[in-house]
C-alpha cells in the first residue's frame, strides 16, 4: 500500500545520510583494499612495486578527470538534451571500462613464486 504523505525531511535525511554511508563504506572496502593490495601480489621487487603503484596512480587520476572531461564534451555537443549527454556517457565509459577490465584480466599475471605455491609459508 503506497502511502499518500512523503516522508519527513528529517526521516529523509537519516535515511540519506545511513545509506550514503553504508554504500561508500562498503564499496570502499570491497574495491579498494584489494586495489591497494595488488601491487604486493604481483611482485616482491621493491622498485618494481614503485613503479606499478606509479603507473596506478596515472590512470586513477585519468579516472578522476575522463568522465568529467567527456561529460564537458558532450554537453557542448547536446546543449539542451540532458538524456543524451548522460546516456552517451554511460556509453563511452562503459567501453572504456570494459576495455580496462578486458586489458586487467588478459595482460597482468601472477608471480611466478605463487603459481608454483613456493613462498607461501607461514614462519612459526
Amino acid at each position: 500500500v503506497e502511502s499518500s504523505n512523503p516522508p519527513a525531511p528529517a526521516a529523509l535525511s537519516v535515511w540519506f545520510a545511513l545509506f550514503y554511508f553504508a554504500y561508500y563504506f562498503f564499496s570502499w572496502t570491497c574495491t579498494m583494499i584489494p586495489y591497494d593490495a595488488l601491487g604486493m601480489e604481483l611482485t616482491s621487487d621493491y622498485s618494481k612495486r614503485v613503479s606499478l603503484f606509479s603507473v596506478r596512480v596515472v590512470f586513477q587520476f585519468l579516472g578522476y578527470a575522463v568522465p568529467n572531461a567527456v561529460g564537458l564534451v558532450l554537453s557542448n555537443i547536446f546543449p539542451t538534451n540532458i538524456i543524451a549527454v548522460y546516456a552517451y556517457t554511460a556509453l563511452v565509459l562503459g567501453i572504456v571500462s570494459l576495455a580496462a577490465l578486458l586489458v586487467l584480466g588478459f595482460g597482468v599475471s601472477e608471480r611466478p613464486e605463487a603459481k608454483t605455491g613456493q613462498g607461501n609459508e607461514v614462519p612459526a
